[in-house]
């Protein structure tokens, strides 16, 4: 497992977003499973089992294939993810599709499947690109491979030697059926891949505005907690300075009121007294204030 995450990781670096890094996993991942669900089995099966089409010439194109294969993965690794993307989507089409027409290694019973292989390697691209990025790339993938699938048995037919093989009548009898699926198949696969990804899109979308808005609300809630930290340092400078200040100074005055009975100190202290009293009094709204995230003028309650 080591091995295959070091490989799937091919190309990701720490400053990617999360869906750049998701495209750049799912590349190097498609290529493997190339390699090793398509490429190997199809090279096993053809030199090995009772396959009726054998030689070099069927087996080239997949060993091409497995070469392509590694060779996206080095370009991944080097960052070159767009080629690569476009390696991985077309690569596949030349070498098992287009090739053996080329090389004239064809049969009829690729009429069976080849269509279909088509259809099936035009969703890679849904794989690979991004809505959001690569909107008009994927869109003329699909639409390349849509027209592909529809009419690569025409092209098929025109190059094949072996026109003489094929069951003509049956082919004249449901020509228009069998159009009309390829037509319907891919045009309904990829409008449904589309709108599956443009959902994923929308939901994605949500979900980092919904984490923008959780990242601005822990924002405030620090700078609240910050403010709020520093408005009980100033209710314990209060407590411990200016209301306990004058709370000594009245009970050094009520002391002084207790062992003296000159008139004039009495007086002196009874003033002071009601001074430290109108004081204390100032503090306390103060400080009320500001365990309520408000401050008032201490000149005006002074008054």
């Amino acid at each position: 497992m080591k091995i295959f995450d070091t490989i799937r990781d091919f190309g990701v670096i720490a400053d990617m977003s999360a869906e750049d890094k998701k495209y750049t996993r799912l590349t190097n991942i498609l290529n493997l499973a190339t390699i090793f669900i398509l490429g190997i089995p199809a090279l096993i099966v053809i030199q090995y089992s009772s396959f009726p089409y054998k030689g070099q010439g069927f087996l080239i194109r997949f060993e091409l294939l497995i070469l392509f294969s590694l060779l996206n993965l080095y370009l991944n690794k080097r960052r070159f993810y767009t080629l690569t993307k476009l390696l991985t989507v077309f690569a596949p089409f030349v070498l098992i599709f287009i090739l053996p027409i080329i090389l004239h290694f064809i049969h009829s019973g690729m009429l069976l499947w080849m269509p279909y292989g088509i259809m099936i390697l035009g969703t890679y691209s849904f794989c690979l690109f991004s809505l959001k990025k690569e909107r008009r790339l994927l869109i003329g993938i699909s639409i390349f491979f849509t027209i592909a699938s529809m009419f690569y048995d025409n092209f098929f037919v025109l190059s094949s030697k072996e026109i003489h093989l094929l069951d003509k009548a049956f082919i004249n009898e449901y020509y228009i059926p069998y159009q009309l699926t390829l037509c319907v198949f891919p045009v309904l696969l990829y409008i449904n891949l589309y709108l599956l990804k443009h959902r994923d899109l929308i939901l994605q979308t949500e979900l980092d505005q919904k984490n923008e808005l959780l990242s601005k609300l822990n924002e405030n809630l620090e700078e609240q907690v910050m403010e709020r930290t520093s408005r009980i340092q100033e209710v314990a400078h209060t407590n411990s300075h200016l209301l306990r200040a004058s709370t000594c100074r009245i009970l050094g005055l009520s002391n002084l009121l207790e062992i003296t009975d000159d008139k004039t100190e009495v007086d002196y202290c009874l003033k002071a007294i009601v001074s430290s009293v109108k004081e204390m009094d100032v503090v306390t709204k103060e400080l009320s204030y500001k365990l309520a995230g408000e401050k008032i003028n201490t000149d005006v309650l002074s008054k």
